[in-house]
């Protein structure tokens, strides 16, 4: 399934994961344009703009920007240039590889739960967030 061209990235998350909520609020609080969207793994609309490798296993962040996937910790990344720019020194992380990044990524996905909790369904956005949210 070939992702769809959008200009504002769709960051899908686990919307369960207290790790993952928290991140999304960071990002919504500090995108200085505000044009980041945002939509649950667990979704319709990730069921049919991403492929099931990403939805399957919802072990972290997946952005969709103009027809590009991005997942684990270069889905973050990639994020950096919409923030504030006192947050810019996070692009230092490129120059890890990737393997160092995700191996990072990876011990945070694995113990996300047990360190940051987990919802028993999707917390539902404030009415001020509510339109960077896409409906599933």
């Amino acid at each position: 399934m070939h992702p769809e061209s959008n200009p504002s990235p769709i960051v899908f998350y686990d919307g369960v994961c207290g790790f993952c909520n928290k991140s999304v609020q960071f990002l919504i609080r500090h995108d200085r344009r505000g044009r980041m969207q945002f939509a649950t793994l667990q979704g319709g609309y990730a069921k049919t703009h991403l492929d099931p490798k990403y939805t399957e296993q919802l072990d972290g962040l997946v952005t969709l920007w103009n027809g590009e996937v991005y997942f684990k910790s270069s889905a973050f990344l990639i994020l950096i240039p919409e923030l504030a720019w006192y947050w810019q020194w996070m692009r230092l992380g490129w120059l890890f590889p990737r393997f160092i990044r995700d191996s990072v990524y990876n011990v945070i996905a694995k113990y996300r739960y047990t360190w940051f909790g987990q919802y028993d369904a999707c917390p539902i956005p404030t009415p001020e967030q509510r339109s960077r949210f896409i409906p599933d």
